[in-house]
């Protein structure tokens, strides 16, 4: 069988997890720690065997991530066949499903595990570091069945077992000091016949005296017990007389309080009979008076309604008398709220309108005010007409300075002619000249910024100097350029054409604007500063006309809307008089007092409708009080008591409630008096019983003697240890006659018990010669044993000693297996090659580690040969082995793994580097941390 996958549903840190496929040979699963490989392996074991419970020693593992408890198995039996095994904590039996969906049963699952059971399969097949560390899980029975002495009688059955049978039917047989031994009891089963046999030879023939004696004594014994029968009879008899004195008492006193006390009288039985009625009316005292003062709040609210809907009707001016007020449907109610709410706002917003109104009035006036003052000033030029003018002044203004400037190139032009003129007589300016002519230019310069800087307002002369210097600089230049050249170059143009075009430009421009012909600059600047004037009025006429027009357009839009306001008004007026109408509300009412007679009407339809909840629950508030005072007075009329006055309703049932009582304690005190009687009665009834005696008894009771009882029970305390003792020493000696005449009556047995003496002896020879065999066959099955230790070994040792040498590289070639039979402890000793024992306890822990391994791998090799072959699971069990020995065991392991499942869990990687260097066909699984 192998394992070829599993799920756990819930298991400790462990849900929904699905973990396969598994190898056929070696599989490694690796994981961090807290990953749940531990959790793993105790979950194979719980599947297989089944969960230990909270009670149990072994790890519980509750879900701690949700999940049902358990999960399921994924099998392959050695055909290669699947099955499924799945086991729960809340379920008793596991489910076992086959290859074609059967279902398994117990005993198919113990064939499937080869007849493993739990502590097999935990020992040898599935373990971990901790079990691994110690010898313990190796030294049950069942393991030991096939480690230790297997071989001396043959598979399954054990020597040691063997020879601790042949010990155990021994001690059986015979044991010092235990009388539980079978030759010990015949020992002394041959002594008490011996005793017996000698009584029995030494009897006389006195048989008839003891007869006698054995009747006598026999009478003797029982006047004695009749003596000592009497004597308790009266002494519980007296202890009777004592227990009852009491309630003897009880009831003398009782009956004579009652007789005294007599008949109840026939005014207090009517009393205690109508003790319903009495105590309905008392206990409905309270809730009448409740009603009287609830019947005074209501008389008081009605009252007050009265008077409220008086005041009501007579606000609205209808008859307070008649209370007959018009329909006021909900409808109507609310549209007359609509109505006075759209009248409130109207008055507003015309008091709003006449208020606006009143300023756009007297906005308007002062608007015509202000434009009639403006207008009288004169009048004042249309825009178009002065922007012409001003479009005309800023061209007389262009062509000025374009005269300006034509006339300085002129002016130029005649330097430059002068100065060439002055060049002819020379081929070649001499350099001081020209120098002179730079110098004199930049004087000129100069002049022309300081005449600049100076006549800021007049441009014509800095224009003039700015042509003279621009001249300065032309002539120089050519003069430069030109060398020696003696004649200047003809002008392409006449300048004088081009002014006198201009001139007359501003000539026909000043006529048109009525200044003189060339208008001098400050002329010119005084024209426009006029211009500007006339504009700026221009402005403030047409702002003022705007200004008039705007206010009288307001004021006619505000007087519309006032009109308008108005006809809504008397349209609300109109609507408010036709609802008066239909509430026959006087005509003139505004919207205010309208929504106030409403209002009052509303309130005069809830007043009524309070009156009409009211008067009935007054009403039955008065019923109730007279039908309450009729049911008191028709009481106290047939009890014979005063009827009601006004006012003494109170007193009257005070006065009831206390005759009552007195009455009813009357009774009750008879009652008690009975009852005590009765009881008494009983219990002397039970004390004493009936016929002759309980009446003698009672007779006693009646004398009242309770200090004679008291002594007569005193002094039968004395005769009933003298009786007693009387009646057992009749009774011995009555016993020891009757023995001594069956001894003279067993004399004829005396054949019988040597017959049986005999046959005792012959059982006790034959129990000293098996006991004899027994301790020979034991100490030859030891002898055996020795041999076979020393000669041969089980197959489980030799396979383990073959691993155990190959892990140790030959250090250690042999293992032999024994056992202390005296001491009942087991071991292991490991063979060196030179022949040295070395005790399995005294190995290191990482060496003693591994030979447990190898005896483990070896059991799980003998187990699939003589049962089934079961998977190993290993847990992190090479951590404790150097990287040489890790490595040695891994081959090991590998190499059962060619044959039987191997399933190792680990948290190191290096761990499944060694097992992947030793066997190739690894398969390797990894787990992640919870």
């Amino acid at each position: 069988m192998r394992v070829a996958g599993l799920h756990v549903d819930g298991y400790g840190a462990l849900a929904d997890l699905d973990l396969g496929p598994l190898g056929e040979g070696l599989s490694v699963i690796i994981g961090p720690n807290e990953a749940g490989k531990s959790t793993l392996l105790d979950f194979v074991r719980g599947v297989l065997f089944g969960f230990p419970d909270r009670r149990h020693r072994s790890p519980f593992h509750e879900p701690l991530r949700g999940g049902r408890h358990g999960g399921s198995l994924r099998l392959q039996d050695n055909d290669g066949s699947p099955w499924m095994l799945e086991r729960h904590l809340d379920r008793r039996a596991p489910l076992l499903t086959g290859p074609d969906g059967q279902l398994g049963d117990e005993a198919t699952l113990h064939d499937l595990l080869g007849g493993a059971d739990d502590t097999l399969f935990r020992s040898v097949f599935a373990f971990g570091l901790g079990e691994l560390a110690n010898f313990e899980t190796l030294d049950k029975d069942e393991v030991r069945e096939l480690v230790f002495s297997a071989g001396v009688l043959g598979a399954g059955r054990s020597a040691t077992k063997a020879i601790r049978a042949l010990d155990q039917q021994r001690l059986a047989l015979i044991r010092p000091r235990q009388q539980q031994a079978l030759a010990n009891q015949l020992r002394l089963r041959l002594e008490e016949l011996d005793q017996q046999l000698r009584s029995a030879r030494a009897a006389t023939s006195s048989y008839a005296t003891a007869k006698a004696e054995c009747e006598r004594l026999a009478m003797n014994a029982k006047a004695a017990r009749q003596e000592t029968e009497a004597l308790h009879l009266r002494a519980r008899e007296l202890e009777r007389l004592e227990s009852c004195w009491a309630p003897w008492r009880r009831r003398e006193e009782a009956a004579a309080a009652l007789e005294e006390l007599g008949a109840l009288p026939s005014d207090s039985r009517a009393l205690a009979a109508a003790t319903l009625e009495i105590r309905g009316v008392t206990e409905e005292l309270s809730g009448h008076e409740e009603r009287g003062r609830l019947a005074q709040k209501l008389e008081s609210q009605m009252a007050g309604i009265e008077r409220e809907l008086e005041l009501r009707l007579g606000e609205i001016g209808f008859d307070p008398t008649t209370r007959v007020l018009p329909p006021l449907d909900l409808g109507l109610e609310e549209h007359v709220g609509e109505v006075a709410r759209r009248h409130r706002e109207t008055d507003t917003a015309r008091r709003t309108l006449e208020e606006e109104l009143r300023r756009a009035d007297a906005e308007l006036a002062q608007a015509r005010e202000e434009l009639h003052l403006e207008q009288a000033k004169g009048p004042a030029r249309e825009a178009e007409a002065l922007a012409a003018l001003v479009r005309s002044t800023q061209q007389l203004r262009g062509l000025l300075i374009t005269l300006d400037r034509l006339e300085a190139e002129e002016a130029g032009k005649r330097h430059e002619a002068a100065l060439a003129a002055m060049a002819l007589p020379r081929r070649e300016a001499p350099q001081g000249a020209l120098i002179g002519a730079i110098v004199l230019l930049a004087a000129c310069a100069v002049l022309c910024v300081i005449a600049t800087l100076g006549h800021r307002a007049d441009p014509l002369p800095a224009g003039l100097a700015g042509a003279a210097l621009l001249g300065g600089l032309v002539l120089v230049v050519r003069a430069r350029r030109a060398g020696n050249v003696a004649t200047v170059a003809p002008e392409e143009a006449a300048p004088e054409e081009r002014s006198a075009r201009v001139a007359a430009s501003i000539e026909e421009l000043a006529a048109g604007l009525g200044l003189p012909g060339r208008p001098e600059d400050a002329e010119l600047e005084a024209f426009g500063l006029g211009l500007d004037a006339e504009r700026e009025r221009r402005q403030r006429v047409d702002e003022l006309a705007r200004g008039f027009a705007r206010s009288r357009r307001r004021s006619s839009e505000v007087r519309e809307r006032l009109d308008g306001l108005e006809r809504h008004a008397a349209e609300l007026e109109e609507e408010l008089r036709g609802i008066a109408e239909k509430l026959d509300l006087p005509a003139g009412l505004g919207p205010e007092a309208l929504c106030r007679a409403i209002d009052a009407m509303r309130e005069a339809y809830g007043l009524v409708a309070a009156s009409a909840r009211v008067a009935p629950e007054l009403a039955a508030l008065r019923d109730a009080a007279a039908s309450y005072e009729s049911r008191v007075a028709s009481l106290l009329e047939r009890l014979g008591m005063e009827p009601l006055g006004p006012g003494t309703l109170g007193e009257r049932l005070g006065e009831l409630a206390r005759r009552h009582e007195a009455a009813l304690a009357g009774e009750d005190h008879r009652g008690q008096l009975a009852r005590e009687v009765a009881t008494a009665e009983a219990v002397l009834d039970e004390a004493l019983g009936s016929g002759p005696d309980a009446t003698r008894l009672r007779g006693e009771l009646a004398s009242g003697a309770v200090m004679g009882w008291a002594e007569e029970r005193r002094g039968l305390e004395q005769r009933f240890a003298e009786a007693d003792a009387r009646y057992d020493a009749e009774l011995e000696a009555q016993h020891d006659a009757e023995r001594a005449l069956r001894e003279l009556l067993s004399s004829e047995t005396i054949a019988s018990l040597e017959l049986e003496r005999e046959a005792a002896a012959t059982e006790l020879d034959r129990v000293l010669e098996r006991w004899l065999v027994l301790g020979l066959s034991g100490r030859l099955l030891q002898a055996t044993l020795a041999r076979y230790e020393s000669e041969r070994q089980p197959l489980v040792i030799s396979r383990a000693a073959e691993l155990f040498s190959g892990v140790t590289e030959g250090r250690y070639v042999k293992l032999v297996a024994r056992e202390d039979t005296d001491q009942h402890r087991h071991g292991i000793e490991a063979i060196t090659p030179s022949g040295a024992r070395v005790d399995a306890a005294d190995l290191s822990r990482g060496t003693a580690e591994q030979l447990y391994l190898c005896l483990r791998l070896a059991f799980a090799t003998t187990f699939a040969a003589r049962a089934a072959a079961l998977p190993l699971v290993l847990d992190d069990v090479l951590v404790n082995f150097d990287p040489e020995r890790s490595a040695a065991m891994a081959r090991a392991i590998g190499q059962v793994a060619r044959e039987h499942q191997v399933i190792v869990f680990t948290c190191h990687p290096h761990v499944v580097s060694t097992f992947a260097a030793s066997s190739p066909e690894l398969k390797v699984l990894e787990l992640e941390r919870h």
